[in-house]
């Protein structure tokens, strides 16, 4: 039976919020693991059968890079980059505007200041401004995929390449995402990724980060917890093992096995994934593009990115209608946000207090203050969509 769309008690805040499931190869394993108590990745009698090991491996040959590590959350292994890389305290790290807090919060830990660069129309990396932030100091980029949005690489790598920065990415929203053919998360010097639960790599949390840089790789080691000489169930070999140890101070930032084993078998469901949230996606579109108070990003036809989200702008809505048309959105169910409408938002630049100093970022605030965001679950059916669609529209002629 077809979908009644004026139903607002159909469904409820839970139905549009549903992470994946873990695969069932993932669910037998970790109830092995469970079973026999191997949960440490470093207990296991034979290190190279270790999950977190193998998951390691998985990714080395994802990406194509020399080197991977896992840890225990995507937070945690960009500020283990960071360091690692050679940033130190009093650097100044230029940072988009458009990310969520966890990325400015890794360098402001580390006693560095982040340099924010405004977002363009599109909520990408505004070119320009990254040109005039960029001084003679400037060593780190710490370029973030946020909503998987892929800013102008080609740009950004002229640039990189002119001012002698590395660029360290932040792949948590990147995954499956691609630039002209190449993968995000091989241009720069490092990768971070995240399995946090609503991610398209699930384990409820975890990360892993890809170097090219060995000598960077084994301080990441080090720094992780690698302590003793476990470094050596890595299986890789490196004379900075040796010049290196017991010279930095450790932490515990590790993966353990039954995260891992969450996320193997889901590796090579990326593509199918992607499929199917670039056609729920473009039936979403199909359904608001004709409403006049919407505004919708365009996309750069080099950008091959994962649809797992959805933001548009309401050009010309107050503050007030704002907060008035996300708040009948919700009333339907609908967990739509508004990066300006909802107090406390961690993805407003605006409302991170910790910033060493404060920054005024005109542009980013005129695009963001009447955007709204909605992750779009693999879960959702036509029929959900176009409900979210008629919770939208209706919304938004009420508030206008």
């Amino acid at each position: 039976m077809k979908l009644d769309i004026a139903d607002a008690a159909r469904y409820k805040v839970a139905d549009f919020q549903k992470p994946d499931p873990i695969p069932r190869d993932g669910i037998q394993r970790v109830t092995e693991l469970m079973l026999s108590g191997e949960l440490f990745r470093y207990s296991n009698p034979d290190p190279k059968e270790s999950d977190a090991y193998q998951l390691e491996q998985d990714f080395k040959r994802y990406t194509g890079q020399p080197y991977a590590l896992a840890g225990n959350s995507c937070s945690s292994v960009m500020g283990l980059a960071l360091e690692a890389l050679g940033v130190r305290s009093g650097d100044k790290i230029l940072v988009p505007a458009f990310t969520f807090t966890a990325v400015p919060s890794a360098v402001v830990k580390l006693g560095a200041s982040p340099v924010l660069v405004e977002c363009d129309q599109n909520y990408k990396v505004d070119i320009d401004d990254l040109a005039r932030k960029i001084t003679p100091e400037t060593k780190f980029f710490l370029l973030s995929y946020m909503r998987g949005r892929i800013s102008d690489m080609d740009a950004i790598m002229q640039l990189s390449k002119e001012n002698g920065i590395s660029i360290i990415e932040d792949c948590a929203h990147g995954v499956g995402g691609y630039w002209d053919g190449k993968m995000v998360g091989t241009f720069g010097v490092a990768a971070c990724y995240s399995f946090q639960s609503y991610k398209i790599l699930s384990a409820g949390e975890g990360g892993m980060v890809t170097t090219t840089n060995e000598e960077a790789f084994v301080r990441m080691l080090y720094l992780h917890g690698a302590y003793e000489e476990n470094y050596r169930k890595h299986f890789v070999e490196s004379p900075f093992f040796e010049a290196l140890a017991n010279e930095v101070a450790l932490d515990n930032f590790r993966m353990t096995n039954a995260m891992a084993a969450m996320v193997r078998p889901q590796l090579p469901l990326i593509k199918d994934k992607a499929r199917l949230y670039r056609k729920n996606y473009n039936y979403l579109i199909g359904l608001l593009e004709d409403c006049p108070f919407i505004e919708i990003p365009e996309d750069d036809p080099r950008e091959d990115r994962v649809l797992d989200s959805i933001q548009f702008r309401m050009p010309g809505f107050s503050p007030e209608q704002m907060r008035t048309f996300v708040a009948l959105v919700k009333e339907r169910g609908i967990p739509l946000s508004g990066f300006g409408a909802d107090k406390n938002n961690a993805r407003a630049p605006w409302n991170w207090k910790f910033l060493p100093e404060k920054q005024y970022l005109p542009q980013t605030q005129k695009w963001l203050e009447t955007a709204c965001d909605l992750r779009l679950v693999s879960s959702l059916d036509d029929d959900m969509l176009s409900y979210i669609a008629d919770a939208i529209t209706n919304a938004a002629r009420k508030a206008s």
